[in-house]
């Protein structure tokens, strides 16, 4: 429904209901996803969005950076503030950025600035990042890394 912005509200009730009852079943691909596809739809489930981030918080360091991003990407679009999410998040990526591609980086420097977020040591470690391939930004990543 959202990859072709189309809203279905029973469906995608009935979508967050199964989700909250299967969420522990949920790996890091299914929690992003599930995120990113409520915020591209502009609908904010708050008990959906407070199970997937209760269920990712723990489970971030194994996420993959472009999960990482999303779930970042996907609170933030939806103005959702939820200080222990981010504070997991900044952790693990703060070791794995070297890893990371320049969309990556650049969403999730995004998601912290829109929420106005300021983690001085994820900064730094995306900045060094970013740095070394900067050769590899486009357009977009280049401005929104600014």
């Amino acid at each position: 429904m959202a990859a072709c912005s189309f809203d279905h509200a029973p469906l995608r009730n009935a979508i967050a209901a199964a989700a909250l009852l299967r969420i522990a079943d949920f790996r890091s691909h299914d929690l992003s996803i599930t995120a990113w596809s409520f915020a591209k739809l502009v609908v904010c489930d708050a008990p959906l969005l407070e199970a997937i981030a209760a269920e990712a918080e723990p489970k971030l360091a194994e996420f993959e950076a472009l999960h990482v991003a999303n779930t970042a990407w996907a609170f933030s679009k939806l103005g959702i503030v939820d200080v222990p999410l981010f504070a997991a998040i900044s952790a693990p990526f703060v070791n794995t950025a070297h890893e990371a591609g320049p969309q990556h980086l650049a969403t999730i420097v995004r998601a912290f600035a829109s929420l106005v977020i300021y983690d001085k040591t994820l900064l730094s470690a995306i900045s060094s990042r970013s740095v070394s391939i900067m050769h590899k930004f486009g357009a977009r990543e280049l401005s929104n890394t600014v």
